[in-house]
């Protein structure tokens, strides 16, 4: 990931000029992940992105929009803390404190959410 991504986030300030190279190894590694992810499956172990996924109907669709929601989503929590900062003038201590109330509820429902699944799955 990180041959994949430091090219991406440099290029806004430097171009490709020096990291290029990192994109062809991530091309790389990522094809040797996946060749030793099929292996894993053919020994009958446990893989960490089991590759049989990928032939199940909807999972391509399904991570897409997984994608596109989380880059969404994170990328918020930082424009926001930007605007807390540079628009209202919150330092960055205020800017953090009133980002917090959100951070707690995320904490506290996902212990909710994880009993709940956890009963449900036992009621199956």
């Amino acid at each position: 990931m990180l041959c994949l991504l430091l090219p991406v986030v440099d290029a806004e300030s430097n171009g490709f000029g020096q990291d290029w190279w990192l994109l062809v190894a991530a091309v790389v590694l990522l094809t040797a992940f996946a060749r030793w992810e099929l292996r894993t499956v053919r020994r009958a172990r446990e893989p960490v992105l089991d590759p049989r996924l990928a032939h199940t109907s909807g999972f391509a669709a399904g991570s897409v929009i997984g994608l596109v929601y989380f880059i969404g989503f994170t990328g918020i929590w930082l424009v926001l803390a930007l605007f807390f900062q540079d628009g209202v003038g919150y330092s960055p201590l205020h800017s953090g404190l009133a980002l917090t109330p959100f951070a707690i509820g995320v904490a506290i429902s996902a212990a909710i959410a994880g009993r709940l699944v956890s009963k449900g799955s036992a009621a199956c």
